[in-house]
């Protein structure tokens, strides 16, 4: 799939594109005419899984499917440095004061490596009995989330001390988002259909939002793979990607915690969307497997409750013009996340092992117990068992 970061500075109009093995960044640059300068970013030979951007936005962290993690600085593009990590990564995030970044893996770790000296080792700061599947930092905490259906809030740096557990979903997690307008909210998507919304300093559930239910007893729940969240309006803009679905739901959440819907601004796709994401002007960038407009934006305009979405085009966006080229995007095509992976699959092992034994008793034929049965039923006595004295000794 298309991973999609952008820019957390105002300043700055930077856009980056994971696809595959590639990395892309796109950025306008001042002068008396705005232009648009394209980089690729070398990695490694295997796809990105994910990246991020630290809080001031000198540097950008990217890991890849081979356990590389790198590092950028973003004013000249240069490489920080280069490590190997031990497990496959998940989620990446720079702590405030940027001296490290936090990566979670597979295995349910997560661990500390040093943006300024890269042969330092790691340290593993807390750790799941699941994979870990989103990872964001809030409030002094490490907030993660898993395929157990729980969300984990630790006390950073001494992550051993939890503060609370977020429990409720039925599901996988699959997203975890913070509000910059609201700070104390988390927001978490799950495969159940569902995001809530969390408050870490009261330590309760403020709000659950149903977007899909069941259709049917065989077909699973629509899960929710991306949230995306406006960065200036309140109430904040919440946008919900659904599984193998073209439609952006969209919701408005308010400083109680509780949100609307607003389906007047529902965006309908041509194709389900890879990601989505704000950038600092609110406008709504989409990546999607279309050959023609593998790029799409949406400037967001809200007004007395009432939001709207406009799609904009190559001549309102020079960093628009310069990325909606589908070979950049089209590394991405068979690397999308399999959602199924994460559910747990239910099976019946004993109407599967009946159906091996029968298997097996029919070749090997009717038992002695099973003749003797048979016998009996039709009427005749069983055979006499004649118990034999031992042969005198020699």
């Amino acid at each position: 799939m298309a991973l999609l970061c952008l820019q957390p500075s105002p300043s700055r109009d930077c856009i980056v594109v994971a696809c595959g093995e590639t990395v892309t960044v796109a950025e306008t640059t001042s002068g008396p005419e705005l232009s648009t300068v394209c980089r690729h970013l070398s990695i490694s030979r295997s796809p990105v899984v994910c990246l991020g951007f630290s809080p001031s936005g000198q540097l950008l962290a990217v890991c890849a499917d081979d356990k590389a993690l790198k590092i950028w600085r973003t004013q000249d593009w240069e490489p920080v440095g280069q490590r190997v990590i031990p497990k496959r990564a998940t989620a990446v995030q720079f702590t405030h004061d940027e001296q490290y970044v936090l990566v979670a893996d597979k295995t349910g770790e997560v661990a500390r490596y040093s943006t300024a000296d890269v042969s330092a080792p790691g340290s593993v700061l807390l750790g799941h009995s699941s994979i870990i599947v989103d990872m964001v930092l809030c409030k002094g905490l490490v907030i993660t989330c898993d395929r157990d259906e729980k969300v984990r809030a630790s006390n950073y740096p001494n992550c051993y001390n939890i503060d609370r557990f977020y429990l409720g979903h039925t599901d996988f997690i699959s997203v975890l988002r913070c509000p910059k307008q609201f700070s104390a909210m988390v927001l978490s998507g799950s495969g159940d259909g569902s995001f809530k919304v969390w408050d870490v300093e009261q330590r309760r559930l403020l709000h659950t939002e149903v977007c899909a239910v069941q259709e049917g007893e065989e077909e699973d729940v629509k899960a929710v793979t991306q949230l995306a969240l406006s960065h200036t309006t309140i109430p904040v803009m919440v946008v919900v990607a659904l599984e193998e679905s073209p439609e952006l739901l969209t919701y408005l959440l308010y400083e109680s915690g509780h949100t609307t819907p607003c389906p007047e601004a529902n965006i309908i796709l041509s194709q389900p969307p890879w990601s989505c994401a704000f950038d600092w002007s609110d406008r709504l960038w989409v990546t999607l497997p279309c050959e023609t407009h593998p790029l799409e934006c949406y400037a967001l305009s809200v007004n007395v409750g009432q939001c709207q979405f406009t799609k904009l085009f190559h001549e309102d966006s020079p960093v628009l013009g310069a990325l909606c080229k589908w070979d950049i995007f089209k590394g991405a095509v068979g690397n999308e996340m399999d959602w199924n992976s994460l559910r747990k699959q239910a099976f019946d092992n004993v109407e599967m092992y009946m159906a091996q034994k029968d298997e097996r008793m029919g070749k090997k034929g009717p038992s002695p117990g099973g003749a003797l049965e048979q016998v009996e039923e039709d009427g005749a006595k069983p055979p006499k068992i004649v118990k034999l004295d031992p042969l005198p000794e020699s």
